[in-house]
């Protein structure tokens, strides 16, 4: 009997092993997949942005009305919501006199687009118009006239 004993504990004792080395394997197997994926999409949405770059082609601004009138190209290798992009001048945060809509296919250049400014823009002065785009910021010195 005591054979037998010694034989059934060592059975025992693989059957528990065998089993907790599935259990230990299943469990990372799940966290790694979950971590995976995570890394996966963020890298994707990283990558889809960095796709979507604009360049200021021409701007001009009227001191009289506080408009800034300016045309992008899309120069990026996606097409880009025309609400994705942000206005600033001189760092400030601007609305778009028109509300943008639509999408700026890769390649292509954007209708005129206007900035009724929130700061009083002077006569002869230099600003820095910024547009944000998915990718990067770009800008763009103008000089106000009447």
């Amino acid at each position: 009997m005591k054979g037998i004993s010694t034989i059934l504990a060592m059975i025992l004792i693989v059957i528990i092993v065998v089993a907790l080395i599935g259990l230990t394997y299943t469990f990372a197997v799940g966290l790694f997949a979950t971590t995976t994926e995570g890394a996966t999409e963020q890298t994707e949405t990283v990558t889809e942005a960095m796709q979507k770059s604009v360049n200021i082609v021409s701007g001009r601004c009227n001191s009289t009305d506080d408009i800034v009138n300016f045309t992008v190209k899309n120069t990026g290798t996606k097409d880009i919501v025309a609400a994705d992009l942000g206005a600033f001048i001189s760092e400030m945060p601007q609305t778009f006199g028109v509300p943008l809509s639509g999408t700026l296919t890769k390649g292509s250049l954007s209708n005129e687009m206007g900035i009724d400014s929130t700061i009083d823009l002077q006569d002869a002065t230099q600003y820095v118009l910024k547009i944000s785009a998915p990718a990067a910021d770009v800008t763009y010195k103008i000089t106000c006239a009447d």
